[in-house]
């Protein structure tokens, strides 16, 4: 696999490198291991929902954003649907 060319990877190769990057996945974070194994206190999970909280209803704003700042209709029209999705 040469990284220093635009020579298509084959399907091995795009599945090693998608596997690759499975350890930054959130899921190895060691706050999301102790909160899977049921090591975090009650406040500690609270926080954690309450961040979460803030991050899922503040989607559709980040959203709408972008969508104010993109040029291509088309892709305005994805968005649109994107936002409605999250926001109801």
């Amino acid at each position: 696999m040469n990284n220093n060319d635009n020579t298509p990877w084959t399907r091995a190769e795009f599945e090693a490198q998608l596997r690759g990057m499975e350890k930054y996945y959130h899921i190895h974070h060691p706050y999301h291991t102790l909160m899977n194994e049921g090591k975090l206190t009650k406040e500690q999970i609270q926080g954690w929902v309450a961040n979460r909280y803030y991050y899922q209803v503040s989607i559709p704003r980040k959203d709408a954003n972008i969508l104010a700042n993109c040029p291509d209709r088309e892709t305005r029209a994805k968005w649109i649907q994107r936002i409605m999705d999250h926001d109801g």
